[in-house]
């Protein structure tokens, strides 16, 4: 239960950056730095980097939540809680870079909210499911 409550909370943290990228680009912001002088690698860093780092508190808050609940979840402390965390952090940066390359293909931002976060869990939720079953077969190996 854990694992889908966390690849959710991803996904959805993910996906919602593209709303702010369609209306960007519906407002001209984008357009407007680049006719001012702004190189177009230094725009996309300079968001990539401001959304990475708003997509880290509420990863820190998701990880903090799991840390406080470690007296129920003896499994996640130690070095598999700093597993979780570089996962989540590393989902977040992979979310936005395919949220940047997949944004210009979608007019409306709500369905490319609805799209991505779809999207996302899935490929979180199906990477769980990988990991469970190759791990069951594993042990069914061993036995």
């Amino acid at each position: 239960m854990l694992v889908l409550c966390v690849t959710l909370a991803g996904s959805v943290l993910s996906a919602s950056f593209v709303v702010a990228l369609a209306r960007e680009r519906d407002s001209g912001f984008k357009h407007l730095q680049l006719l001012a002088g702004a190189p177009p690698t230094a725009f996309w860093a300079a968001n990539f980097a401001a959304d990475m780092l708003a997509f880290s508190l509420p990863a820190g808050g998701i990880v903090a939540l799991v840390a406080l609940t470690g007296k129920r979840l003896p499994s996640l402390q130690g070095p598999r809680l700093a597993a979780l965390a570089s996962l989540l952090w590393a989902f977040g940066a992979a979310g936005l870079s395919t949220t940047y390359m997949l944004h210009p293909i979608f007019s409306d931002e709500m369905r490319a909210l609805q799209r991505l976060n779809s999207a996302y869990f899935l490929t979180g939720y199906l990477g769980f499911l990988a990991t469970w079953v190759g791990r069951r077969d594993l042990q069914i190996t061993l036995i």
